[in-house]
C-alpha cells in the first residue's frame, strides 16, 4: 500500500510544480515536527540523560544540518 501512495505522489510532483512545492513543504514540516517531538520526549527524560548523551545528540544534530546543506541542490 505505501508503494502505491508513494508512486502517486511522485507522479503528481513530476507533473505539477505547485504540487511538488507543497509536497516538499509538507515533508520539511514533518521533519521539524519529528524533531520537536524528540525534544519533548528528551525533555521529559532529562533526568536520565548524561552530559555525554547530550553532547552526542547535539553533535549529531549539527552533522545532520550540515549534511542537509551540502546535499541540498
Amino acid at each position: 500500500m505505501p508503494d502505491v501512495i508513494q508512486r502517486a505522489v511522485e507522479r503528481l510532483a513530476l507533473h505539477n510544480t505547485v504540487a511538488r512545492a507543497v509536497i516538499i513543504l509538507c515533508a520539511s514540516v514533518l521533519v521539524y515536527l519529528l524533531g520537536l517531538a524528540w525534544v519533548v520526549v528528551a525533555g521529559r527524560h532529562r533526568w536520565r540523560m548524561t552530559l555525554r548523551t547530550v553532547v552526542r545528540v547535539l553533535a549529531l544534530g549539527v552533522l545532520v544540518a550540515l549534511g542537509s546543506k551540502v546535499l541540498t541542490p
